[in-house]
């Protein structure tokens, strides 16, 4: 590793550039595939980075205690593959917490799988060793930077990266462990570089290759293009049986395309958090993913292997443990299916109405109440409707929030839904549960 050569070549203007994945010089057929298939959303395997990834993006780190019953949590949805940790150096708290964590799994969630991301270093190798010693099911994903700009400033060259995985994989194979072949910044490493790696990595005794957006730089196109890539070159390995994992970020809105492009593409399991959290703008977002995939399964008749009632508790419970505020918009935050607009609540209430009348179609006339103002229907998930009254609503959304609240609606005349609603107006906001309450009550 010279960085004299290195300098020089600053010196000199011969700059390497990153390789750019989505408008790379391919023939346009093969520009990117926009969905998976039902198959292929049904097999997809999720990999939780909540304990590893997503912990970065947060200013305090959650106890053992937190992280073991958040693993439950995982299980229960019904996630087994769950990357909890990177080597922090020998002895200090976070080791600690590492290894007491893979053995709480091991003793308590035997079905779940470790896994631990592995420097090309010594320590690094000896650490991901003794965590093997404490949970036999651990996995290693074993990286090393690999874009233009990293081998820059770090003085690296491709000879050195290439024998460096080499031994690193090597050794993590011939001791037993499950390898997942990687590097930071793939979807930044030009082709050619990058068809050396995953050679070198797969020939080591790599099990998955991860395609890692490390700084979000992808958009669908790339994430189809490289995936595409990753799959002909272990074609041509004679290797496919080698899984493609994808690993993507929020830098630029994308992770929830990219994922799903990548899976169209071929990849078999995307690296998720809870809630997108994570470093920067954060990481692909687990529920997103999750209800995508799930509408694509029920809308071809197959079952969703994941428990969706469970969805929202694994949600609220990342959000408790990290100390980040549940969003307000997005997937699962707390508007998400809440309802206020006259116009929306008048076709829910037209439908709750209707379960008394037909009771022969009471039950899809129940989810029609759910569902006809939202993508997702909340009770699937484990979450409720929630309507409020604001200066956006009308008298079916008063009646739809009390009857919501237990409240009789033929006690409600036209007088008293008039003062509540002008009400709303005139404060100019969205009334509380409690002051709708009141105002009902009020004998006005």
């Amino acid at each position: 590793m010279n960085k004299e050569k290195t300098l020089d070549r600053i010196l000199h203007g011969d700059l390497p550039l990153d390789f750019n994945w989505n408008r790379a010089g391919l023939s346009p057929d093969r520009l990117y595939f926009s969905e998976p298939t039902a198959q292929q959303a049904q097999e997809v395997v999720l990999v939780s980075e909540c304990l590893r990834d997503g912990l970065h993006g947060i200013q305090e780190q959650p106890s053992l205690e937190q992280r073991v019953q958040y693993v439950e949590e995982l299980s229960c949805l019904g996630i087994n593959y769950a990357t909890v940790g990177i080597f922090p150096g020998f002895g200090n708290k976070n080791d600690r917490t590492i290894k007491e964590l893979i053995g709480e799994m091991r003793d308590q969630q035997p079905e779940m799988i470790p896994i631990v991301l592995t420097q090309a270093t010594e320590d690094a190798l000896k650490w991901t060793l003794d965590c093997k010693q404490i949970n036999p099911k651990l996995t290693s994903l074993a990286f090393m930077g690999t874009a233009p700009s990293r081998l820059l400033v770090e003085g690296w060259e491709k000879d050195d990266i290439i024998e460096r995985l080499n031994w690193l994989v090597s050794s993590l194979s011939k001791s037993g462990i499950e390898v997942i072949g990687a590097t930071e910044h793939t979807t930044q490493t030009p082709p050619e570089f990058l068809k050396r790696i995953i050679t070198a990595q797969v020939e080591s005794g790599a099990n998955y290759f991860c395609i890692a957006d490390t700084i979000g730089t992808s958009r669908p196109s790339g994430a189809s293009r490289i995936t595409v890539f990753v799959r002909e070159v272990l074609h041509d390995l004679g290797r496919d049986d080698i899984q493609i994992d994808w690993h993507g970020h929020r830098d630029l809105g994308n992770d929830l395309a990219n994922a799903m492009s990548a899976i169209a593409a071929g990849a078999n399991r995307v690296h998720v958090v809870a809630g997108g959290i994570g470093e920067r703008a954060g990481n692909t977002s687990m529920e997103a993913v999750i209800l995508n995939l799930s509408t694509i399964i029920e809308e071809a008749g197959g079952r969703v292997p994941w428990a969706l009632p469970h969805l929202a508790q694994v949600f609220d419970k990342y959000h408790q443990i990290t100390k980040i505020p549940i969003p307000e918009h997005g997937p699962l935050a707390n508007r998400a299916f809440t309802t206020s607009l006259g116009i929306h609540t008048a076709a829910m209430y037209k439908s709750h109405e209707n379960q008394q009348r037909y009771l022969d179609l009471a039950k899809p006339l129940r989810k029609m109440e759910r569902t006809v103002y939202s993508a997702v229907d909340p009770e699937q998930i484990g979450r409720t409707h929630q309507i409020k009254i604001s200066p956006w609503s009308g008298s079916s959304t008063v009646l739809l929030a009390a009857a919501k609240m237990g409240i009789d609606t033929t006690t409600l005349t036209a007088e008293k839904i008039e003062f509540v609603l002008q009400t709303a107006k005139g404060m100019g906001r969205e009334l509380t549960d409690f002051e709708f309450k009141g105002l009902i009550n009020d004998n006005h």
